[in-house]
């Protein structure tokens, strides 16, 4: 993170809030600042298009993983086959 002499903290402009966090940037040193609770993340822009590349890859196998329990859950709610011989 580069600080100019104009600017000895970051001031950080809002990028996007919800009632998980916040994402901010510093303009002139272009660190993305990701916030949930207690917890705080700078990043340069370089990590967080990674890490934001990685938390789609993650939601998509975390979508996959729950398609697959759902499944499952819904064939062993089915009631088994009864065969009768005769």
């Amino acid at each position: 993170m580069n600080h100019t002499p104009r600017a000895p903290a970051c001031l950080h402009q809002p990028l996007a809030e919800s009632p998980l966090g916040s994402v901010s940037i510093c303009p002139d040193c272009g660190v993305v600042q990701l916030t949930m609770d207690a917890v705080s993340v700078r990043l340069d822009m370089e990590a967080f298009h990674l890490a934001t590349q990685m938390m789609v890859q993650a939601r998509s196998r975390v979508h996959a993983l729950m398609d697959e329990r759902a499944r499952h859950a819904a064939m062993a709610a089915q009631p088994a086959a009864v065969s009768t011989v005769h």
